[in-house]
């Protein structure tokens, strides 16, 4: 399966190693902006960063029970 063909991000040509950041996106971890880009060599605000964790985290089921308990 090309995962490329799944989630699609505006100016992946201009990434290396983009086949690991589909499988991220793939997992759920990383959506892009409003806009349909990555935005991969931008910097992240905080609140960005710490979506990033948590939507990582949330790939441990158990992590996920307890995420939803709070």
């Amino acid at each position: 399966m090309i995962l490329s063909k799944i989630v699609d991000f505006q100016g992946q040509n201009k990434i290396d190693n983009s086949n690991p950041i589909q499988m991220v996106a793939q997992a759920g971890v990383i959506q892009g902006n409003g806009n349909g880009d990555l935005n991969a060599k931008g910097t992240a605000s905080r609140a960005e960063a710490l979506q990033l964790i948590l939507n990582t985290l949330k790939l441990n089921s158990k992590i996920k029970t307890m995420l939803e308990l709070l």
